[in-house]
C-alpha cells in the first residue's frame, strides 16, 4: 500500500512540474532546446525565422486570438528554453479576457492584479517554475503574455535594479 502510494505522489508531482513550465501545447520553458522547439514547429508546418538564441513564428502557427507573433528565448551557455512571448493585437472583442479567462483557468488566482477601466492593463502569476505576465499598455495597438523561467526572471530583476542603481549614482556624480 505504502509504494502504491508513493509511487502515486511520484507520478503526481512530475506532472504538476510538467503542467508548470509546459506552454503552447508541449514546449517546456526551462528545459526545451532550441533544436526541439524547431523540430515541434517543422513538425506543425509552421513558418519561422530561428536566429542565435531566437525564433520567431507567425500568427499562422497557432490558433490564438488576434494573434501576432510568438517569440521563444535561449539561454546562450545552456541552448534552453528561458521565456517566450506571445504577441497580439488588441481589439474590441476584447482578447484580453480571452487570454485572461484561459490563465486563470490554467495558473490559478493571480499574483498581482492591476486592471483599471482605463489604462494600463498588467496581470501576473508566479508559480513554482515559472513567472507569467498579461500586459496590455493603454497607448499601444498590442498585449503580449510573457512566460519566464522563474530565475531567468529574478535575475533580470536584479539586474535592472543594479542598472538603475548605477544610473543614480552616475546622475548624482554628475550633478
Amino acid at each position: 500500500m505504502f509504494k502504491k502510494l508513493l509511487m502515486a505522489t511520484a507520478i503526481f508531482t512530475s506532472t504538476a512540474f510538467a503542467a508548470d513550465n509546459v506552454v503552447l501545447g508541449n514546449i517546456a520553458i526551462g528545459q526545451s532546446t532550441q533544436d526541439e522547439v524547431e523540430q515541434i514547429l517543422a513538425d506543425k508546418n509552421c513558418s519561422f525565422n530561428s536566429v542565435t538564441d531566437m525564433i520567431t513564428t507567425d500568427a499562422n502557427c497557432y490558433n490564438l486570438p488576434n494573434l501576432q507573433s510568438v517569440t521563444f528565448g535561449f539561454l546562450n551557455d545552456t541552448n534552453k528554453l528561458y521565456g517566450v512571448d506571445v504577441k497580439y493585437t488588441k481589439d474590441m472583442d476584447n482578447a484580453f479576457n480571452k487570454y485572461l479567462s484561459a490563465l486563470k483557468k490554467k495558473y490559478g488566482k493571480p499574483s498581482k492584479s492591476r486592471i483599471p477601466f482605463v489604462g494600463n492593463k498588467h496581470v501576473e502569476w508566479r508559480t513554482k517554475h515559472l513567472v507569467v505576465v498579461l500586459d496590455e499598455p493603454h497607448m499601444s495597438f498590442e498585449g503580449i503574455i510573457t512566460y519566464w523561467d522563474k530565475q531567468t526572471y529574478q535575475s533580470n530583476l536584479q539586474h535592472d535594479k543594479d542598472t538603475q542603481k548605477k544610473n543614480e549614482q552616475d546622475l548624482n556624480d554628475l550633478i
